[in-house]
């Protein structure tokens, strides 16, 4: 071939592959468009499912999961013979995600053909819905145990997890057959957690059935399977398993495995023993538990004060004596306070701030008079006056002052408070504080309004308003679900409007978000550096929102205001109390990354509402799973992230971009 002929054949194949990418770029732009406003359109994924790209066909099956239209489980269906594992997985994934009994069938269909590496997520996916489709007697979790004998330990954990998460404790025998099994160079954690959850579910059910003066029903302990969790104890197995083995024991009622543990080296475990003692609460463990309100660890102190206040009149002399330990810590002196007033103790120390005038003069019935001047005061009496044993009529005249309050949140929780304890008649009150929430930042308010206004069966005209040009997307479903339990004639139809972040569109969010991929997000804290890289591919949207804000000086000096011990921290918030979101409303990216020890997730109140805030496990919490999003996992500093303490600061936020 001449050589002017070769050179026009390569830029043709040039262009060729331009165009294809291009292309390509373009589809992925409009499934996100999709996904971001919620919307399923069946043509735009089936033109999808036929691109040669396999990031294309994965980025669609994600999207159909997390719009979580029942009319997408056929076309994810499809995608369950594709040829590419990535693709199959983001089906199963998100069949999971789609609370329809018809997600199930093409499941069940298929786990007779799945290998070792697909499995697991069919499982996961399996027991998602059964769980979610308990409530409508959709659950027969036959499958999932007989994947517990499965020769690879991969598919028998994921079997565990899946029956925790079907929520029958009916599994529990054959959980403990397959743990009694697993080598102790395997993880077992996975196993415990799930016996852990269903014994406790197990005991929460029986609670609730059982008749006063008689004790909860539970199953019944066997020796092998004590000796099971035991193993599960030694100092020698890792902290995870050591805490939901000592949990599994506490749900199951083996007191005598976990005194021991109350003097435990890791105060993580310490944690754990005095959570798996709390069930049935007597006198004899809160009396083993007492001793640690004088621990060197603050979260150990705040366990062993909640283990004492749940034995209510019968810990009243333990809590007595409690007061030596924790007059002098700040964070125990209220819930202290709490506590005696709910065990019936009558004369208590002075009171010495607002807050605890208002939170035990409310638990008393006889709040001060006139309105609550600050912030937790106001806090307080929303919620104490929510309380049913509180006058109602006193109630209703707090709630009608915190309406003025210049506070957002304590106006969204007057108004809830309305719904719970008003009547008709405050319905214009309602509406005039859902119309007096302006922007983004106060969408609280409007949410609440629409489910007061459902909950006191009044259909009034903002709701209709709402639901059809509300400019937050959360306050548009609230609208749209009151108005539906309301019965209403002319409900709007869901509106779709075109998706914004930071002055980008969908494709601006996209590109940052390729320019972002493999960076990392440290945070410079006050107990040392957290190193976090970031999962751009996963949650683009969530990764851009982070990056900008830290490039604003966003985070720089803001606190850490949530510590809950073997969970998360919690931090990163504006206002420092969880309320914040920095401006802008997030859409869930729900993905198939689990939260493990040390993942990044961002905390919400409801669907799609992130803003700004960062959670950091401390250790596998397969609960989160498919209900959070994912943005990123800590690569060093978990010494620093369980170290972490409520009122520990970050003191600068930077991103490593890739070079």
């Amino acid at each position: 071939m001449p050589v002017i002929g070769r050179c026009l054949s390569c830029v043709a194949v040039l262009l060729c592959t331009a165009a294809v990418r291009a292309q390509q770029t373009d589809l992925t732009t409009e499934i996100a468009e999709a996904e971001w406003t919620r919307r399923f359109d069946g043509a735009l994924f089936e033109r999808a499912a036929k691109s040669e790209s396999v990031r294309v066909r994965v980025a669609a099956a994600v999207a159909a999961g997390r719009i979580k239209d029942p009319a997408a489980v056929g076309f994810l269906a499809g995608r369950l013979s594709d040829p590419k594992g990535t693709v199959r997985r983001s089906a199963m994934f998100a069949l999971g995600q789609i609370a329809d009994a018809a997600a199930t069938e093409p499941l069940l269909a298929a786990l007779g053909t799945l290998d070792r590496v697909d499995l697991p997520y069919a499982l996961e996916a399996l027991g998602k819905l059964l769980g979610a489709l308990g409530k409508l007697k959709v659950q027969d979790v036959t499958p999932l145990r007989e994947r517990l004998t499965h020769k690879d330990v991969h598919v028998r954990e994921a079997a565990a997890l899946a029956l925790f998460r079907a929520g029958n404790p009916d599994a529990i025998p054959a959980l403990f057959e397959a743990l009694s099994k697993q080598g102790l160079s395997e993880p077992r954690w996975r196993m415990a957690y799930a016996i852990w959850k269903l014994a406790a579910k197990q005991r929460s059910d029986a609670e609730e059935k059982e008749k006063p003066g008689e004790a909860a029903q539970t199953l019944e302990l066997k020796p092998e399977w004590r000796q099971t969790l035991q193993r599960g104890l030694l100092p020698s197995r890792t902290y995870v398993e050591r805490v939901f083995s000592a949990l599994a024991l506490g749900a199951l009622g083996s007191s005598a495995d976990l005194y021991p543990l109350l003097q435990d080296k890791d105060a993580r475990v310490v944690v754990a023993a005095v959570r798996g003692l709390q069930k049935p609460w007597t006198e004899e463990r809160a009396s083993a538990v007492r001793p640690l309100l004088g621990h060197e660890d603050a979260l150990v102190r705040e366990v062993a004060l909640a283990h004492l206040a749940a034995g209510k009149e019968q810990a009243r002399p333990l809590l007595l004596e409690a007061g030596k330990a924790v007059k002098n810590d700040a964070r125990l002196r209220l819930p202290w306070l709490v506590a005696l007033v709910e065990a019936g103790q009558g004369q208590l120390p002075p009171l010495q701030t607002e807050e605890e005038k208002w939170r035990i003069g409310g638990l008393r019935g006889t709040p001060p008079p006139g309105v609550p001047g600050d912030l937790k005061a106001a806090w307080a009496a929303a919620e104490v006056a929510e309380r049913e044993h509180f006058p109602r009529a006193r109630a209703l005249e707090i709630y009608e002052a915190l309406l003025q309050h210049e506070d957002w949140t304590v106006r969204s929780l007057a108004v809830k408070g309305f719904g719970a304890r008003g009547s008709k008649e405050h319905a214009k009150q309602i509406v005039a504080a859902a119309r007096k929430a302006k922007g983004t930042q106060e969408a609280d308010v409007r949410v609440e309004a629409a489910k007061a206004l459902a909950a006191l069966e009044v259909n009034d005209p903002w709701l209709l308003e709402a639901a059809a040009a509300d400019p937050d997307a959360p306050v548009r479903v609230a609208a749209r679900e009151a108005l539906t339990e309301l019965k209403a004639a002319d409900i709007p139809p869901a509106q779709v409007r075109p998706f914004r972040l930071r002055g980008l569109d969908t494709a601006g969010v996209l590109k940052r978000a390729r320019e972002l991929s493999g960076a990392r997000l440290v945070l410079e804290t006050s107990r040392g550096p957290i190193t976090i890289v970031l999962h751009t591919h996963q949650a683009p949207a969530h990764c851009v929102n982070i990056a900008t804000l830290v490039e604003q000086g966003f985070y720089d000096g803001l606190s850490w205001h949530r510590v809950v011990a073997d969970f998360v921290i919690q931090g990163g918030c504006p206002r420092g109390d969880g309320w914040g979101r920095g401006g802008e409303l997030l859409p869930d990216e729900i993905g198939t990354n689990p939260y493990v020890r040390g993942t990044v997730g961002m905390p919400k109140s409801t669907n799609d509402d992130g803003g700004c805030q960062i959670f950091i496990t401390h250790l596998p919490t397969p609960q989160l799973d498919g209900r959070y999003t994912v943005y990123g996992q800590v690569t060093s500093g978990l010494a620093v992230v369980d170290a972490m303490r409520v009122g520990d600061k970050i003191l600068k936020a930077s991103l490593i971009l890739p070079r």
